[in-house]
């Protein structure tokens, strides 16, 4: 005996009891039975920002997109495996102070759950680095002459994110 309920809602309560007959037409009924129809898709989940391996500084905004026919009862975010934050509500995301952490590379990683507690999950790599480049070592002439090209050195060093460009004002 087989049963296929994927035209039933998610959450339908099936009753049922089985007849069976013999060749002499002798029939027997069973007890009832049920049981409960169980949605098992969990919901779409897409991280919109930031992107998988970027840099971030200051407060960033982590937002995500998230669905399921039967609705989304809620949105874990975690950092390095410890739950940062929990949205109930959409839009879902979470302001992320990374000046809270030290520099360096975590994990970002989100849950989400629909109603039936089906969960997706999803992880990126991001780099916090909230600490300016160092400028050492700067060499120049204590004097030129008129019309000399003034030649200027600088050790200029950024331990995560690299340095960007140079002005000289």
């Amino acid at each position: 005996m087989d049963s296929n309920h994927t035209w039933q809602k998610s959450g339908t309560k099936v009753e049922y009891y089985i007849e069976a007959y013999d060749k002499l037409g002798n029939k027997a009924l069973s007890k009832f039975y049920n049981y409960t129809v169980r949605e098992t898709i969990p919901p779409s989940l897409e991280i919109k920002t930031p992107s998988n391996n970027s840099f971030v500084k200051g407060i960033v905004n982590v937002s995500i997109a998230t669905y399921d026919p039967s609705g989304i009862e809620r949105v874990k975010f975690y950092i390095n495996g410890e739950l940062a934050h929990i949205d109930y509500n959409t839009p879902y995301e979470w302001i992320w102070n990374t000046t809270l952490y030290k520099d360096g590379t975590y994990t970002l990683e989100i849950k989400t759950y629909d109603i039936f507690l089906n969960i997706n999950t999803t992880k990126i790599i991001i780099t916090v680095d909230n600490t300016p480049p160092t400028i050492s070592n700067v060499y120049h002439p204590s004097e030129i002459k008129k019309g000399e090209n003034a030649i200027i050195n600088a050790t200029i060093k950024d331990n995560l994110s690299d340095i960007s460009k140079v002005i000289l004002s």
